[in-house]
């Protein structure tokens, strides 16, 4: 049943290939995982599960288990384009993908088993492998890409259909491939080692695009309220930050909106009707400003809008618009209709050096506005 010349040593890589793997499978219960990298870990599981079953099998047993891991390298194979497919948004077809490992796994089983033919085995491993690797070409030639890495994996991808497809073609050429064959002759050599590296190739390609998705997305969660998607105070900071270092002089206003009698609608709906009702006035505050302009939550129910390079009248309407769409547009939750208002404080300031006390100002003048019957606007003079 085991290989003759079967070792612990002989099973060091696919056990370390399904270890990868697992480990991976199992991080995203911890730490979210973009998902293109969670089907390449599946598919380096089942990869070295293949390569562990035919290094422990005796030569012997293997045609009448070989089905079992051409399964698994089909499958990986799948899984492994559907991975670059995702990260370069562009459709997999599984519908064909699974209706084409059925029929080359019953050909192939039928050479394994009942009529035992080595090189029609290896013309199907191969002839499968380069259409699941290279079907949807057109889709994934003409999808733009932005980033260079992506690029370099799309070029990766079509490299490699390409050589496996001239592999399959030598082998037709051969008619009776052997094993000897295979592993001495340059064309085969050498059309298997390009594989190699093209595949490890890609892998890392789709492990550095993975970092580079979860640091943004930890970079992303550090700086946004998870509530309303806003920008928070720390996010604010290094914003303004930057912006000292390369404002010039120029007329800039701050709009600090507080939301009047919130707490009452906490007590009276519950909190999540209140994070619901943050959402909606989110919702109204993004569609009143320009797309550059700044939008931060300052903490509760206060918002902070930046509008820069504004002059009084333009920052006076944007905050009007606010204020009356908060008033005007109502929360329909659950069949009742909740009603709210905001008070508005705006101030205005020349230099980035001058933002805290511009943002003291128009907290002072938002205060004004509650004190004076709320659901208004306060501006500096």
């Amino acid at each position: 049943m085991l290989a003759e010349n079967f070792s612990l040593y002989s099973a060091l890589i696919p056990l370390f290939m399904m270890a990868f793997g697992s480990v991976i499978l199992l991080l995203r219960l911890f730490q979210p995982i973009p998902t293109y990298f969670l089907w390449y870990a599946a598919s380096t599981l089942c990869t070295g599960l293949a390569v562990l079953i035919i290094t422990v099998v005796s030569a012997q047993m293997l045609p009448t288990f070989s089905f079992i891991p051409s399964t698994l390298l089909f499958i990986s194979c799948a899984m492994f384009t559907h991975a670059i497919h995702l990260r370069l948004n562009v459709t997999t077809r599984w519908a064909f993908l699974l209706v084409l490992i059925a029929i080359a796994e019953s050909i192939y089983v039928y050479f394994s088993v009942f009529d035992e033919q080595y090189a029609q085995r290896m013309l199907v491993l191969t002839i499968t492998i380069t259409l699941i690797f290279s079907h949807n070409l057109k889709a994934l030639y003409q999808v733009k890409l932005k980033q260079k890495l992506d690029r370099l994996l799309r070029l990766s991808l079509l490299l490699l259909s390409a050589v496996i497809a001239l592999r399959t073609l030598y082998l037709f050429m051969v008619l009776q491939p052997t094993n000897q064959i295979l592993s001495n002759n340059l064309v085969a050599a050498g059309t298997q080692l390009i594989i190699l590296c093209l595949s490890l190739l890609m892998a890392g390609l789709l492990f550095h695009s993975a970092y580079q998705d979860i640091f943004q997305q930890l970079q992303k969660e550090r700086n946004l309220d998870p509530l309303t998607g806003l920008l928070n105070r720390r996010a604010l900071e290094e914003r303004l930050k930057r912006l000292k270092q390369h404002s010039r002089s120029r007329q800039n206003a701050i709009i600090l909106c507080d939301l009047d009698f919130f707490k009452q609608i906490n007590d009276q709906y519950g909190h999540k009707v209140g994070d619901v009702a943050l959402q909606h006035v989110t919702e109204i505050i993004s569609k009143a400003v320009r797309k550059y302009d700044e939008i931060c939550q300052m903490g509760g129910e206060e918002f902070l809008i930046l509008l820069q390079d504004t002059p009084l009248d333009i920052a006076i309407q944007v905050a009007e618009r606010i204020r009356s769409g908060i008033e005007t547009t109502p929360l329909i939750q659950s069949g009742q209709v909740i009603s709210m208002t905001g008070s508005f404080g705006i101030s205005f300031f020349q230099h980035f050096d001058e933002f805290s006390q511009a943002a003291q100002q128009a907290d002072l003048l938002l205060y004004q506005a509650k004190n004076l019957g709320r659901n208004q606007l306060h501006w500096q003079q």
